[in-house]
């Protein structure tokens, strides 16, 4: 009940710049009641929810550049939310992407992981690259769950977490973690709005 009541607290100062979107804390409810006390839930002032494990738990998380085998971790994850778009927007915005990656790719850069780090020279050099980071930016934050008219981009994820399964707490864990996702559903493929489906937006 403590970390619904510091949630809303968080929520109320966002309210006091613009109208939050009355699903927003009905989601972080139903997070909170998922979640008990093992998690620590948290709202940053990114429009990001931060859930975290309040303990280690054993199990492999292979696929996310951990080495092999069980081990002991603390999972992490991380929901932005963002403003709905429909697929053919989703497409577009993929497709500007790629043109300008096409075009940045004469500026020295480094690819690690699918991430680009770019080493511009010249003021045209710094405009394509500014341009590419904003192409960027709205890429992540396309839409991959919905709660209602919630909309939520996932920045990290470990729901691919194999827990022990001679291990009560780490079956624990797993178990909320299924249940979190359970809560969200796949965006609506037609779905628009103009930022009331989440947050007003902020970014253009």
């Amino acid at each position: 009940m403590k970390y619904v009541i510091l949630i809303l607290f968080i929520l109320s100062q966002h309210a006091l710049a613009e109208e939050i979107n009355p699903d927003l804390p009905l989601l972080l409810n139903e997070m909170s009641a998922i979640c008990g006390d093992r998690w620590s839930i948290s709202v940053g002032d990114d429009d990001t929810v931060y859930l975290n494990s309040k303990e280690m738990v054993l199990g492999e998380a292979n696929g996310y550049g951990f080495p092999p085998g069980e081990q002991l971790y603390t999972l992490h994850f991380r929901f932005k939310w963002v403003v709905g778009v429909s697929n053919p927007q989703a497409i577009q915005l993929r497709q500007q992407l790629e043109d300008l990656r096409k075009q940045a790719e004469a500026i020295k850069h480094t690819k690690t992981k699918g991430y680009y780090s770019y080493e511009p020279h010249g003021l045209d050099q710094w405009a394509l690259v500014l341009k590419t980071k904003k192409a960027e930016e709205k890429v992540e934050d396309i839409p991959e769950y919905q709660f209602k008219s919630v909309h939520l981009s996932e920045d990290y994820s470990m729901k691919f977490f194999v827990p022990n399964e001679r291990d009560k707490k780490s079956l624990q864990y797993k178990s909320d973690i299924d249940r979190l996702y359970q809560l969200l559903k796949k965006p609506s493929p037609n779905h628009t709005d103009t930022g009331n489906g989440s947050r007003t937006p902020t970014r253009p």
